[in-house]
């Protein structure tokens, strides 16, 4: 008996060592939270400190506010003239009503006709005028046709938002009936966004690289923040913890299923955009910046295509749920001109415009289905 003890303790002495230079390895701790869930601290949904951690609500409280519902909305009653050189008017004016919906005017509970509600993130609430977003452009575009005279076209995007907030923008703003639902997933962060989620969900911290991964995200941040923040930082993560691209897959389906659930039982017909990146549309209006960019990660062009392969992966899985899903890479590659500014790799102008034309046939047959 007394072998079988030390043998025990021996044991027992090798596995507490192991896990300790385990957890002291970051990228064995970061494989760890990719695979595991710790049901202790598991939440049922964001609470205000959880979205407090998951915006770093305390550094954009000035434009941004907790919602118990849909987590995060605009401060209502907004009204900032950015300076914007790339802008014809050489800027634009970030505008909230009331209600903290990019919208000029309030809306009404009562409807005058049928209405499309838009979800999405920083490229769709607009980093344009709000008339100048493609929720407007496709409102207007689409009242000279017969019974549509008095559609409307809310645009209930947040920046910093993705598929999991989406789900809960049904639930904010539902009681305004809509008819369609539009959901504008941005591939360069939604799928990063998503799954950070999950891991404060399932009670962890998401898993961080070591200082050489941080170096080198400073480093490139320094150089030019535009591709980090709409799609590089993504294929950058995905390199280093590669598990995680197939995990954000499932997070972002999972999201969107939900939407599918709830459309289905409101009655609202669901679509789906999956806007790609600067990076991914026109790589060649910023060829020596994107270069130096994946010099600074240590990225190949192949690596840095991640968040387009994801996009066609994700289109193949929300298909074959039964949403219809539109995937415009190649559309938006074809245009004659630049569709997002130069400057932070937002959509431009152009962009919103050419989405717009993109989105009018799709929306149009939704709208059509249900007059």
């Amino acid at each position: 008996m007394g072998a079988k003890r030390w043998i025990a303790a021996g044991l027992g002495t090798a596995a507490a060592i192991a896990l300790v230079l385990t957890w002291n390895n970051p990228w064995a701790r970061a494989w760890l939270k990719g695979h595991s869930v710790h049901t202790f601290d598991r939440l049922e949904h964001l609470d205000r400190s959880a979205a407090n951690y998951v915006f770093d609500l305390d550094r954009i409280q000035s434009t941004f506010r907790f919602d118990p519902v849909s987590l995060l909305l605009f401060h209502p009653d907004q009204e900032q003239r950015m300076p914007w050189p790339e802008h014809p008017q050489g800027s634009f004016v970030m505008r909230t009503n009331g209600q903290g919906l990019r919208e000029d005017r309030e809306i009404q509970v009562e409807k005058r006709g049928p209405r499309v509600l838009v979800a999405g993130d920083s490229h769709t609430a607009g980093v344009v005028n709000n008339h100048e977003t493609l929720a407007k452009r496709l409102e207007q575009n689409l009242r000279g046709e017969p019974g549509l005279s008095e559609l409307e076209v809310v645009n209930a995007a947040v920046p910093h938002t993705g598929p999991y907030c989406y789900r809960r923008v049904l639930d904010k703003w539902g009681h305004l009936d809509p008819d369609l639902f539009l959901v504008v997933l941005f591939l360069g962060n939604d799928l990063w966004d998503d799954l950070k989620i999950g891991y404060v969900l399932d009670g962890w911290s998401p898993p961080r690289g070591d200082q050489d991964y941080t170096r080198r995200i400073s480093k490139a941040a320094e150089r030019s923040r535009g591709p980090i923040n709409q799609g590089l930082n993504q294929c950058y993560r995905f390199k280093h913890f590669p598990w995680e691209a197939d995990r954000s897959l499932d997070a972002v389906e999972h999201s969107m299923l939900a939407i599918g659930e709830e459309c289905q039982k409101r009655g609202i017909r669901l679509v789906t955009l999956l806007l790609p990146t600067k990076a991914d549309v026109e790589p060649e209006s910023d060829a020596d910046v994107l270069e130096a960019v994946c010099r600074d990660l240590e990225i190949t062009r192949e690596e840095a295509s991640l968040n387009a392969q994801l996009g066609s992966r994700l289109q193949e899985r929300l298909e074959a749920a039964g949403i219809e899903t539109l995937y415009p890479l190649e559309a938006m590659r074809a245009a004659p001109e630049p569709l997002y500014w130069k400057l932070d790799h937002h959509l431009g102008l152009a962009g919103h415009d050419l989405l717009a034309r993109l989105l009018e046939p799709v929306v149009l047959a939704g709208l059509r289905s249900r007059l």
